[in-house]
């Protein structure tokens, strides 16, 4: 999308654009946009498809963030938060941007805001897993038993989870047995879901403190 194609961004409004991983003349483009440090990072990683990935969700980020503000994708900064969460390096110059990413198999998403703390979760949904074991060990009792009668939900609660751990800046310090779920979210918190294609879910959820009537843009 052309950056005069997007959508204004006001402090109601989330923005969730998507990109796909496995076009590998792509990612070698994408590779190009990323820092000295990002490139560090590729580098250490073997597979193909994990450096695919990994290229196209930086320069995701970069080409988003350049919709909304003057600066070019290959220079913004970015610092990393007392949970090792990316954001932007403090600049006077800029509006108050926050975002979030997440990459799954052959498909990476970002979320953007202004001003207000947000997690994003894209999942393959069709990928093979031990979905009842893994939802004993991470769901509260609850989910786990909703997940054991309804297999189909798995991913449901795994991206809404991620989302909000995410959300709220504290990573794998956060378990995901006791991030709170959906019915049990104060009126602090929003959340949007989305099944960007017929193998992919994904989950963002968005600090609402104000409990602004927000709305989601999906771009592309």
């Amino acid at each position: 999308m052309k950056p005069e194609e997007v959508p204004r961004l006001g402090p109601d409004g989330v923005h969730l654009w998507y990109a796909p991983s496995d076009d590998s003349e792509e990612a070698e483009a994408c590779r190009r946009q990323l820092s000295p440090q990002e490139l560090e990072r590729y580098e250490r990683l073997l597979l193909p498809e994990t450096r695919r990935r990994f290229a196209v969700a930086h320069a995701l980020v970069r080409r988003a963030l350049s919709a909304y503000a003057d600066v070019a994708p290959g220079e913004w900064r970015f610092s990393a938060g007392p949970h090792g969460k990316p954001e932007i390096a403090a600049s006077a110059d800029l509006p108050p941007l926050r975002f979030n990413l997440s990459r799954s198999s052959g498909l990476c998403a970002c979320a953007v805001t202004l001003g207000r703390d947000i997690g994003v979760d894209v999942e393959r949904s069709d990928r093979r897993a031990e979905i009842t074991a893994i939802a004993r060990r991470f769901f509260a009792p609850e989910e786990a038993a909703d997940v054991e009668a309804h297999p189909e939900r798995f991913f449901e609660y795994w991206t809404l989870k991620e989302a909000f751990v995410k959300a709220c800046g504290r990573g794998l310090s956060m378990p995901l047995r006791d991030a709170p779920s959906l019915s049990e979210q104060p009126s602090g918190w929003r959340f949007f879901r989305d099944a960007p294609s017929p193998r992919h879910l994904c989950a963002v959820a968005v600090r609402n403190k104000d409990g602004a009537d927000l709305s989601l843009a999906i771009l592309r």
